[in-house]
Protein backbone atom coordinates (compact mmCIF):
# COMPACT_ATOMS: atom_id res chain seq x y z
CA UNK A 1 0.00 0.00 0.00
CA UNK A 2 0.91 3.43 -0.70
CA UNK A 3 1.53 6.21 1.11
CA UNK A 4 1.25 10.30 0.85
CA UNK A 5 5.33 10.00 1.92
CA UNK A 6 5.56 7.98 -1.87
CA UNK A 7 3.92 10.50 -3.90
CA UNK A 8 6.70 12.06 -6.78
CA UNK A 9 6.72 16.06 -5.51
CA UNK A 10 5.33 16.18 -9.28
CA UNK A 11 2.38 14.37 -8.54
CA UNK A 12 1.71 16.47 -5.26
CA UNK A 13 1.85 19.91 -7.41
CA UNK A 14 -0.45 18.61 -9.68
CA UNK A 15 -3.05 17.75 -6.86
CA UNK A 16 -2.12 21.03 -5.02
CA UNK A 17 -3.14 22.63 -8.11
CA UNK A 18 -6.29 22.05 -7.95
CA UNK A 19 -6.89 23.35 -4.22
CA UNK A 20 -8.44 26.67 -3.35
CA UNK A 21 -6.57 29.18 -0.82
CA UNK A 22 -8.20 27.77 2.45
CA UNK A 23 -7.47 24.32 1.03
CA UNK A 24 -3.98 24.97 0.47
CA UNK A 25 -3.40 26.61 3.79
CA UNK A 26 -4.58 23.11 5.33
CA UNK A 27 -2.15 20.91 2.86
CA UNK A 28 0.91 22.82 3.99
CA UNK A 29 -0.10 22.33 7.55
CA UNK A 30 -0.53 18.47 7.28
CA UNK A 31 3.79 18.02 7.09
CA UNK A 32 7.18 19.00 5.56
CA UNK A 33 6.87 17.70 3.22
CA UNK A 34 3.73 19.02 1.86
CA UNK A 35 4.74 22.44 3.49
CA UNK A 36 8.22 21.95 1.28
CA UNK A 37 6.32 21.26 -2.17
CA UNK A 38 4.08 24.45 -1.82
CA UNK A 39 6.89 27.09 -1.25
CA UNK A 40 9.30 25.73 -3.48
CA UNK A 41 6.53 25.55 -6.12
CA UNK A 42 5.41 28.68 -5.39
CA UNK A 43 1.62 27.23 -5.34
CA UNK A 44 0.26 30.42 -3.14
CA UNK A 45 1.79 32.88 -6.32
CA UNK A 46 0.58 30.67 -8.90
CA UNK A 47 -3.28 30.02 -7.31
CA UNK A 48 -3.26 34.31 -6.55
CA UNK A 49 -2.11 34.41 -10.77
CA UNK A 50 -5.48 32.70 -11.12
CA UNK A 51 -7.45 34.47 -9.12
CA UNK A 52 -6.67 37.51 -10.57
CA UNK A 53 -8.11 36.66 -13.75
CA UNK A 54 -11.04 35.59 -12.54
CA UNK A 55 -13.85 37.95 -11.52
CA UNK A 56 -14.80 36.53 -8.03
CA UNK A 57 -16.14 38.67 -4.71
CA UNK A 58 -14.72 37.68 -1.64
CA UNK A 59 -17.37 37.14 1.29
CA UNK A 60 -14.71 36.50 4.25
CA UNK A 61 -14.69 37.36 7.71
CA UNK A 62 -11.89 36.21 10.17
CA UNK A 63 -14.34 34.81 12.80
CA UNK A 64 -15.67 32.14 10.13
CA UNK A 65 -12.06 31.44 8.16
CA UNK A 66 -10.58 30.74 11.81
CA UNK A 67 -13.38 28.19 12.46
CA UNK A 68 -12.69 26.77 9.05
CA UNK A 69 -8.94 26.72 9.60
CA UNK A 70 -9.40 24.93 12.62
CA UNK A 71 -11.66 22.08 11.15
CA UNK A 72 -9.77 21.33 8.09
CA UNK A 73 -6.64 21.34 10.25
CA UNK A 74 -7.80 18.24 12.36
CA UNK A 75 -9.32 16.41 9.25
CA UNK A 76 -5.75 17.24 8.43
CA UNK A 77 -4.16 15.38 11.62
CA UNK A 78 -7.08 12.49 11.64
CA UNK A 79 -5.52 11.68 7.51
CA UNK A 80 -2.39 12.07 8.43
CA UNK A 81 -2.88 9.42 12.07
CA UNK A 82 -5.04 7.42 9.77
CA UNK A 83 -2.61 7.11 6.97
CA UNK A 84 0.49 6.53 9.43
CA UNK A 85 -1.40 3.17 11.08
CA UNK A 86 -1.70 1.24 8.06
CA UNK A 87 1.87 1.52 7.99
Amino acid sequence: MMSTEDLNDDVLEKIFRNLEFKDLLAAELCCKQWRRVISERRLFRQLTRKLCKRNISFKFSRVSYNKHLKDVRKQSLNLYKALRRKR
